[in-house]
């Protein structure tokens, strides 16, 4: 299997684990991850303009367990949530 798909795999279980045991992570719904989506995306832009790329990891990993907890969110409450945007981030 490609890395970058295990390390997502990964990272997947380690949200659903967040899920089942955190109270704040089983609190989180679209609506209360918009901010903080919002506040990640900013400071993520904020590290790109200034070219600090130790930043950007930094940065890219708090955006991409933000991302990962908003589908986790709705498929925890019985919502069907498409795949279709994790398999293009597997896939590139």
């Amino acid at each position: 299997m490609d890395p970058r798909a295990t390390a997502f795999l990964r990272l997947l279980e380690i949200m659903d684990t967040l899920r089942a045991e955190c109270p704040w992570d089983r609190k989180q719904t679209m609506e209360t991850l918009r901010p903080l989506t919002i506040e990640e995306t900013y400071e993520l832009g904020d590290a790109i303009l200034n070219n600090d790329l130790p930043e950007v990891k930094k940065e890219r990993e708090i955006f991409c367990c933000t991302w990962c907890s908003t589908p986790r969110s709705e498929t925890s409450k019985g919502r069907s949530t498409s795949p279709r945007c994790s398999m293009a981030f597997v896939k590139s």
